[in-house]
């Protein structure tokens, strides 16, 4: 590797920590005053639907336990995948089932809680696992070490795709939230 894309490497990496430190340090900033303003923690349909959420994510991470041991019965699956990688996906699946069932059910913030700082959160860790993934594929050219799936980088970009599908859908909860007050406000 020439020395001009070591120093623009180690400039992206610096410019994507101090990026996540601000990121990170609004969002706790932001989390700790809203929690010492909010009196409730959830109301009891919020428990209800988180339940559900329980149970959904769940039954998604049974089926995916499954599906991941017919998948390592078959030779090319393991050939190709490392077996952490099909792991942490079987969570991540959960947790996603778990966060897209609670967001669009009004269930995933407490209540009086801003999504903002939950999107920042969000955003910061899709872009420090983004990171990564850039990273080695400026390095080496691919996902991939040895023809084989492994945690870094592809567990990365797995990671960084349910983190930007998490921040979709806050995105569009919080877009529908502000539509509605506007329609509130109107009547």
């Amino acid at each position: 590797m020439s020395p001009a894309s070591i120093m623009v490497l180690a400039i992206l990496g610096l410019l994507c920590a101090a990026i996540f430190l601000v990121l990170i340090s609004r969002s706790v900033a932001i989390l700790w005053a809203d929690r010492r303003q909010a009196k409730d923690e959830f109301d009891e349909r919020q428990l209800r639907v988180r339940a559900d959420a329980y149970r959904i994510g769940f039954m998604c991470m049974l089926g995916s336990v499954i599906a991941m041991m017919v998948l390592f019965s078959w030779q090319p699956w393991v050939d190709r995948v490392d077996t952490m990688v099909t792991l942490v996906g079987t969570v991540m699946i959960a947790f996603l089932v778990f966060a897209i069932y609670c967001i669009t059910h009004d269930a995933f913030l407490r209540r009086n809680e801003r999504a903002s700082s939950y999107l920042t959160l969000s955003i910061a860790a899709m872009l420090c696992n983004l990171a990564v993934v850039i990273r080695d594929l400026v390095e080496k050219g691919t996902l991939f070490v040895d023809g084989k799936a492994t945690m870094t980088p592809f567990g990365n970009a797995m990671m960084a795709a349910v983190f930007f599908v998490v921040s979709i859908v806050l995105v569009i909860k919080i877009i529908v939230n502000r539509k509605e007050e506007d329609d509130d406000e109107e009547s």
